[in-house]
């Protein structure tokens, strides 16, 4: 046909609209349990169950696995993106726990001693005090026990105490 040639192309038209993914399942919110210093977040994107009529997803977090965390909550944000670019998200907690106890708000007054600490879920806390410190050779006796579920715990020496006592908290 004077010259020019013709050509057939064949094209896909989508006529429906597009869906966003939906996520059924997120990741469980967990917490992590250290003694010292921080810890690393872990890789959560392979907990998420998602769904999406454009069948591949591209499951990402942030903060990213591998991030040093610290003591304390972080949310962490894991999203499903389609071929679309379409997106779900769902959030997840990863709680840090330092089971090594730091006393605070100590104080001393005439009804005795008293001391609060940070606890971990599920870690046993013993707080003790003996009168002389002398190690090795110091005899500490227990003032109580604790199981800890993540908040502060007080512990109390009441009446009457010595010129000098000691109190330390140690994990079981």
């Amino acid at each position: 046909m004077n010259g020019l040639s013709v050509a057939q192309v064949s094209v896909n038209v989508r006529t429906e609209t597009p869906m966003a993914p939906s996520i059924t399942t997120c990741a469980t919110n967990r917490y992590i349990i250290i003694t010292n210093g921080t810890a690393v977040l872990l890789n959560l994107t392979g907990e998420v169950v998602a769904t999406d009529d454009c069948g591949n997803l591209v499951i990402t977090q942030s903060p990213l696995a591998g991030t040093v965390i610290g003591p304390g909550p972080t949310v962490v944000t894991l999203t499903a993106t389609d071929t679309d670019g379409l997106t779900a998200i769902c959030m997840a907690t990863v709680s840090v726990y330092n089971v090594s106890p730091n006393v605070t708000n100590a104080s001393y007054g005439p009804g005795g001693f008293m001391g609060s600490f940070a606890t971990a879920p599920g870690i046993t806390y013993i707080v003790e005090y003996t009168d002389q410190l002398v190690e090795p050779t110091s005899v500490w006796t227990t003032l109580s026990t604790v199981v800890g579920d993540g908040t502060v715990k007080t512990f109390t020496a009441a009446g009457s105490l010595p010129a000098y006592r000691y109190y330390r908290v140690r994990t079981q």
